[in-house]
């Protein structure tokens, strides 16, 4: 394992948590508030460098009560890494989307994107001074073949609690949801289709890996990227959680009053197969998948390892919050959990049988990346409840379990062929990657 501080980039600032990597190869472009780069795991890792202005935005942009917020893929590469592109937030309260020479860093084009008109569940008035009257979420697809802006939007869930405020302050109003996407031509900057239907939630934690499959409610179904033609695939008797590509199957999780399952269904909607187990006090039902196949969530803490066959192999407690679950050709799921008290644990994946508590310091591995290649993770544990910036990064192979202590690191960004990229330093001033060729 080689460490190397990436030399010669702008100044990063302190507080930002706005660093975003694409990777491609042995190599990625890496976004920063004051820069985008293309960096490489060789000696001369800068091969292009394009530096921005700082972006400021007057204190009456933050009393908008209706605005774009970027929460999710604010970065979009192509497939032969020609094309990039990223996401700011712009004045209005809109986006900024700029196009890049992948080779060159050249822009190609740019072009603002305005709100959108209100929501039917849009409140007409704000709640008190500044509320939102409706929350909007900007990000990218995960597609690298279509340029794809989707807009999830959704009733105010932000309320203020305090002597004197008015009841609408104290209240939410009833949930509404709405999904906006809009696909761009890579040349011209042209909008090839719009797309706007109601009732479709993407949220917070399935916006980064969005590729057309949604679910909401009982509801599930598929937006072609192609066409912007929305299909509605399946309408279930339970409560479906986000589904998830299996080969050539959709594999859609679902829970009711006294059963959890999964379902495995075509391209035409039609059910392939499906495992069900009983469960009651079951809130939530959510797909992780791995190159070994598929774990289900239940709840908060507890995990069904299903692999690639239709029935649980085993059942596990993870406390006190499951974030991440990989699996490779190893032999073992290792599985990530957050808050105080949180470590990396590991499972043999055919008995179920713990073969791994790594649990540094204070604990909570919310952070974990898989670096490709190598069979190697590299998780992020806090040192101190009093400084959440105090981190510790380690290296754990994935064939031996063994661990071992990489540095300071505040910020873990991504992982490439070959390494991975952090912010290193006690205050993260600096990007650092690990090289481990």
């Amino acid at each position: 394992m080689e460490i190397r501080t990436l030399d010669g980039l702008p100044a990063l600032e302190p507080a930002s948590r706005q660093i975003e990597l694409s990777p491609t190869g042995d190599g990625a472009f890496v976004r920063a508030p004051r820069f985008v780069a293309r960096v490489r795991s060789a000696a001369c890792p800068i091969a292009w460098l394009e530096e921005r202005p700082a972006i400021t935005h007057a204190p009456s942009y933050w009393s908008l009560s209706r605005r774009i917020v970027i929460s999710g893929r604010a970065t979009w590469l192509a497939r032969d890494s020609l094309v990039f592109a990223d996401m700011m937030t712009s004045p209005c309260g809109g986006l900024i989307i700029t196009v890049l020479n992948g080779a060159t860093g050249r822009q190609i084009w740019q072009t603002v994107v305005g709100l959108p008109e209100p929501a039917q569940f849009a409140e007409p008035a704000p709640a008190w001074p500044g509320a939102p009257t409706e929350e909007i979420a900007g990000f990218f697809a995960d597609d690298p073949d279509h340029l794809i802006l989707c807009l999830s939007r959704q009733s105010r869930r932000s309320r203020r609690v305090s002597v004197g405020a008015s009841l609408a302050a104290q209240t939410l109003p009833a949930f509404g949801c709405q999904l906006d996407a809009m696909r761009f031509d890579l040349s011209r900057g042209e909008s090839l289709w719009r797309f706007q239907n109601p009732d479709i939630h993407v949220g917070a934690i399935e916006r980064r890996a969005f590729r057309g499959l949604w679910a909401t409610g009982t509801r599930m179904g598929s937006l072609d990227f192609e066409t912007g033609q929305c299909t509605e695939l399946l309408r279930s008797d339970y409560t479906l959680g986000w589904p998830v590509r299996a080969n050539d199957l959709i594999a859609v999780p679902w829970h009711g009053s006294k059963a959890i399952g999964v379902d495995w269904i075509d391209t035409a909607g039609g059910l392939a197969r499906r495992w069900a187990v009983a469960e009651r006090r079951v809130h939530k039902a959510q797909l992780h998948a791995t190159r070994a196949g598929l774990a289900v969530q239940v709840n908060d803490q507890r995990l069904q390892w299903l692999g690639h066959e239709t029935a649980a192999r085993w059942s596990t407690v993870a406390k006190p919050f499951i974030y991440h679950v990989h699996a490779g050709s190893c032999g073992d799921v290792f599985v990530a959990t957050d808050g105080q008290g949180g470590r990396l644990v590991a499972f043999d994946a055919p008995s179920g049988d713990q073969t791994l508590n790594l649990k540094p310091a204070y604990g909570g591995a919310g952070e974990l990346v898989e670096v490709p290649d190598h069979e190697a993770l590299l998780v992020k544990f806090w040192k101190s409840a009093l400084k959440p910036d105090s981190c510790q990064l380690q290296l754990v192979s994935m064939r031996d379990r063994s661990s071992q202590a990489v540095g300071e690191c505040s910020e873990l960004i991504g992982a490439w062929q070959h390494g991975a990229i952090y912010r290193a330093g006690k205050a993260g001033e600096r990007l650092a990657i690990i090289d481990l060729r």
